[in-house]
């Protein structure tokens, strides 16, 4: 079977290694109550874009099955995934737990919007929440503070041999 592409196709220009990488992805599906039902179809086809940095879902009414569901998703085949925005969520501490298993394999995350979640320290103290969910988020945040560390480092790093080879 022979395969026969148009000189101009996507699939050709894609595979080019003299054209630039794609730019980022962004998704922002803010406000929109997405739900648990919804947010299966749309981890599913966003865990597919390895260029994806972004994910704003704040609004959405995420309660634990579709944290779940997007955790299993992404999980798999994790992003470039930089920010994540689970803000104004009702999960709970399923939901919690599957979002700290994503921070420990999302390599590149290091910002997660948490604001009127089961994770924000204001909500907790609000709801007198057990000490778990303040576990939880302790356990994020120090994944999350670690790695920003890491990512200054690097850069520090980079910028001083840049220094070095601009000065010879």
């Amino acid at each position: 079977v022979e395969l026969r592409l148009k000189p101009n196709s996507a699939v050709l220009r894609r595979f080019d290694p003299d054209l630039e990488p794609e730019a980022p992805h962004t998704y922002d599906f803010a406000d929109n109550y997405l739900g648990d039902a919804q947010i299966r179809a749309v981890g599913a086809a966003l865990a597919l874009d390895r260029r994806m940095e972004e994910l704003i879902l704040g609004g959405n009414g995420l309660r634990d099955n579709g944290m779940v569901a997007l955790v299993q998703q992404l999980k798999y085949n994790p992003p470039e995934l930089k920010y994540l925005d689970l803000s104004s969520s009702r999960f709970s501490i399923v939901g919690a737990t599957a979002l700290r298993e994503l921070v420990s394999i999302c390599p590149c995350l290091t910002l997660v919007g948490l604001d009127d979640t089961c994770l924000d320290p204001a909500f907790i103290a609000k709801r007198g929440f057990s000490c778990d969910y303040n576990k939880i988020a302790g356990d994020i945040s120090q994944v999350l503070n670690k790695r920003e560390e890491m990512l200054q480092e690097e850069e520090q790093k980079q910028h001083m041999q840049r220094s070095e080879l601009t000065a010879f």
